[in-house]
């Protein structure tokens, strides 16, 4: 009865638990208990199977895909695998069992409480450190010019009242009035790929990401660069080859002249682009 999300540290760790649980309980079948993170071919058709009550899987270990965002009122166990630092990711993440669920033990009988089995002592953690990791406070121009094009979004947002979705990770953590914030661990391109594997062709995504612009495209969604110009299939080659020789440069020791300081109009065309896009959206 019920669904159970297993937090693992990373991908080895999750995939050792499933290989474990199917040599412990091999009478449940390969489906009951499954591995879902970014290496995982069809991680949302997975996903989707799990939120429904009378579908496998049944048992889903997860690296960073349900931490948050996910909806499956059926979850009565949480387990955590691994140490978590930020006091609102775990929040975020206790929360995947707090979700109403009626009749689930039964006609009339509705969910009315869920386990944490936290091997890992994140409890005493925060017990001691009541705020978690602590966040610098100190932000780089990049974050400052970040958090400025992130403001002109939500409020646009707020005015078409269209959802707006913050994906970030622990070590860049932050918050803003009208989104709703998701954060992740801290590792190579782990929001990217929780981005990609999240978006529908009915999404817009703000990046100024290349590698990112391409997973998304690849979903049938538009995405928008921070200067106000959409990436396309026309331009997303180019651009990706320009990015790889550029590696290749500084690779090899090339000097590479840095960015142009961004302008006021910069910001303005950013806006005029997001506020036609969602207007669109919102007119159909």
């Amino acid at each position: 009865i019920g669904k159970t999300i297993i937090f693992a540290f990373n991908h080895a760790h999750a995939d050792l638990i499933v290989k474990r649980f199917g040599e412990l309980y091999p009478q449940y079948g390969p489906d009951f208990c499954v591995l879902i993170d970014n290496y995982v071919k069809y991680a949302q058709n997975l996903i989707d199977n799990f939120e429904v009550r009378d579908k496998l899987p049944q048992i889903a270990v997860s690296v960073d895909m349900l931490d948050t965002g996910i909806d499956v009122p059926d979850i009565l166990n949480l387990v955590f695998f691994k140490r978590v630092k930020s006091k609102i990711k775990f929040n975020q993440m206790i929360g995947r069992g707090t979700r109403l669920s009626e009749n689930i033990f039964g006609i009339g009988k509705h969910k009315d409480k869920f386990y944490i089995f936290d091997w890992c002592k994140n409890f005493e953690y925060f017990n001691q450190n009541s705020k978690g990791d602590e966040v610098q406070t100190v932000q780089s121009i990049s974050e400052r010019l970040f958090c400025l094009r992130t403001d002109i979004a939500v409020e646009l947002c707020r005015r078409f009242s269209i959802p707006c979705l913050l994906l970030c990770d622990t070590a860049h953590h932050f918050q803003k009035d009208g989104a709703q914030t998701l954060v992740f661990d801290k590792g190579a391109d782990s929001v990217d790929y929780a981005i990609a594997n999240r978006v529908t062709v009915a999404d817009l995504v703000i990046t100024q990401d290349y590698g990112l612009a391409s997973m998304c495209l690849a979903r049938g969604c538009r995405i928008l660069h921070q200067d106000g110009w959409e990436y396309t299939e026309d331009n997303i080659d180019t651009l990706l080859l320009v990015r790889h020789e550029s590696r290749k440069n500084r690779a090899a020791g090339t000097r590479i002249k840095g960015s142009k300081k961004r302008t006021v109009q910069q910001n303005h065309v950013f806006q005029m682009k997001l506020e036609s896009i969602l207007q669109n959206i919102v007119q159909g």
